[in-house]
């Protein structure tokens, strides 16, 4: 399956990027969020028909603050976005962490990576991706533990979908799965990987119609050194 660059081109400075929010519309974390997506999608102005695009967000965090635990998972930052400004709209979405003062996020056209590195792991599985089965199969596929320690980890998964499907709704179930590689939060919970060591995070669209409402997976993983996530 191809996967993406990630995109070039001006970055936008940004205010603290805000993490996906299931509480009500009146609750204040939900009032922030809709406030600060409104005011991204106005500082990113996109071409309403602008479609295949790649997006990349990177959040900055202070000296002060673990990037490798205590929360702030990629594909949570990445989440409420998309679905504002329309996860069909995008063959690729990108999130890094690292120690510094400003975030950015930058958009433009999504272009092949070159990247001939064959993955690390490939399965196909059902149309369900909410069920416990369904996870229990993308688990059993890692296997035993494959990333060592508590380290950050760059991840990149690329989803053979259905045109109609929302593909964001798979980021969530197919990396709590994941527990083989990044170890688990809690061991009586074998879908609560430690998603928060993901420094680096890819997420790749590839639309096929012949799949149906089966999802294809393909994932690729490193472990990352401490010392590249330095401010710069």
């Amino acid at each position: 399956m191809p996967i993406f660059a990630p995109p070039a081109g001006p970055e936008v400075p940004i205010a603290r990027p805000l993490l996906a929010s299931w509480d009500s519309k009146t609750h204040p974390r939900q009032i922030a969020l809709q406030q600060y997506l409104k005011t991204l999608e106005t500082a990113l102005h996109l071409e309403p028909a602008a479609h295949g695009l790649a997006i990349a967000l990177c959040v900055a965090m202070p000296e002060s603050r673990s990037l490798t635990s205590g929360g702030g998972d990629l594909d949570n930052y990445l989440l409420p976005i998309l679905r504002r400004l329309g996860h069909h709209r995008f063959a690729a979405a990108f999130a890094t962490k690292r120690v510094g003062e400003r975030s950015s996020i930058r958009v433009a056209d999504a272009e092949p990576a070159g990247f001939t590195r064959q993955p690390d792991l490939t399965v196909h599985l059902g149309p369900a991706p909410d069920s416990r089965r369904w996870k229990e199969t993308l688990r059993d596929y890692v296997g035993a533990p494959l990333a060592r320690g508590d380290g950050p980890v760059a991840l990149d998964i690329c989803f053979r979908v259905h045109p109609n499907r929302d593909w964001t709704a798979l980021w969530k179930p197919s990396i709590d799965a994941l527990g083989g590689l990044l170890g688990l939060a809690s061991a009586g919970n074998p879908f609560s990987s430690k998603d928060d060591r993901i420094v680096r995070l890819g997420l790749h669209r590839n639309v096929d119609d012949a799949v149906g409402w089966d999802i294809g997976l393909e994932l690729w993983w490193a472990e990352v050194p401490s010392s590249d996530l330095d401010n710069h």
